[in-house]
């Protein structure tokens, strides 16, 4: 048991790392692509009409799930935007993935 000890500190260490690249590499950008999460009950059309609300430049794409919409706008605050606007989650996106329609 001692040993499992000795690695604790460490494993914790790589955990956070590893976290924490990962939350900056989704952290979304002003002009980048960004994919906003609704509510599931959200249907595609709400969804589209809140990212349009936000100010979106481009609508890139729409999620597998209806409430995903993946837009981009190079107007300055449009993540906190998608947020006023209702979106649950806020990520960097790319322009084009397998997850999208």
């Amino acid at each position: 048991m001692a040993g499992l000890r000795e690695y604790l500190p460490a494993a914790v260490a790589l955990v956070f790392g590893v976290c924490w690249a990962g939350a900056l590499m989704a952290w979304p950008r002003d002009g980048q692509p960004m994919a906003a999460l609704f509510l599931p009950a959200a249907n595609g059309g709400v969804a589209f009409a809140r990212v349009v609300n936000a100010g979106a430049d481009a609508i890139l794409g729409f999620g597998v799930l209806p409430g995903i919409v993946v837009a981009q706008s190079e107007q300055p605050g449009f993540s906190d935007r998608l947020y006023g606007n209702g979106a649950l989650i806020v990520v960097r996106a790319p322009a084009q993935s397998d997850c999208m329609r």
